[in-house]
């Protein structure tokens, strides 16, 4: 899976450098790093920071699910998050894709479940039909393409703050924080994309049934 990325990255990108809908990962921040290690050390891991694939295995070293998922929390504050973005508006030097240690990667084999395939499966399809030796002629300009690529950011980085405050929602409910009776969680609102910041509310109960003011607010967000 990963292979055919790569290799219909550098096909759209050769062909439609103007284009190409591609996927990068920038490199963390060192300074956010070292307070990672920090707080796994804490917590009792040893993290190994100095490459991508260090970095997966210190995580594939640890053996408690529950444990790493809570890392792996910790760690998107240290992580910059992969994005979409058009070829034609970015320096070819910001291409490349930490986490996978790839110049050059895209998302081509989920068309089912990601509107970015679909993008990326039409425009292989026409350099694919230009046949060779002929300019591919693709329907949408990069100002479109890059609008399609801020849209599907935005909405794989509201996916994944669900994903980390149901989590922590969950553990939460597990750990009968405040000795609530009943708790829901009433609103989770995502505050603002852009910025990497997500609130939950937790409504909760008195025991006579009356509803209170949110005992609990989990806030996740980028610096």
């Amino acid at each position: 899976m990963l292979l055919t990325n790569i290799a219909v990255a550098q096909q759209i990108a050769h062909h439609i450098p103007e284009q190409a809908l591609l996927r990068r990962h920038e490199e963390p921040i060192e300074r956010r790093l070292t307070i990672f290690k920090e707080r796994a050390a804490r917590l009792g891991f040893e993290f190994d920071t100095s490459s991508a694939g260090a970095f997966q295995r210190s995580f594939d070293a640890v053996t408690d699910p529950t444990a790493r998922k809570l890392l792996q929390i910790i760690a998107y504050k240290a992580m910059h998050t992969a994005k979409y973005f058009c070829a034609g508006m970015l320096d070819i030097a910001k291409y490349s894709h930490y986490a996978l240690n790839v110049p050059l990667y895209t998302h081509f084999t989920s068309p089912i479940r990601r509107y970015a395939d679909v993008i990326v499966h039409r425009q292989l399809e026409s350099i694919i039909m230009s046949g060779a030796g002929n300019e591919p002629k693709f329907a949408m300009d990069r100002d479109s393409v890059a609008k399609v690529a801020q849209q599907c950011n935005m909405y794989v980085l509201m996916e994944l703050h669900f994903e980390l405050v149901s989590h922590l929602t969950y553990q939460l409910q597990q750990e009968g924080i405040g000795e609530t009776r009943a708790g829901t969680v009433d609103a989770s609102v995502p505050l603002c994309a852009h910025f990497r910041s997500y609130t939950a509310l937790w409504t909760c109960y008195s025991p006579g049934g009356r509803r209170r003011r949110p005992r609990c607010c989990i806030r996740c967000a980028h610096p």
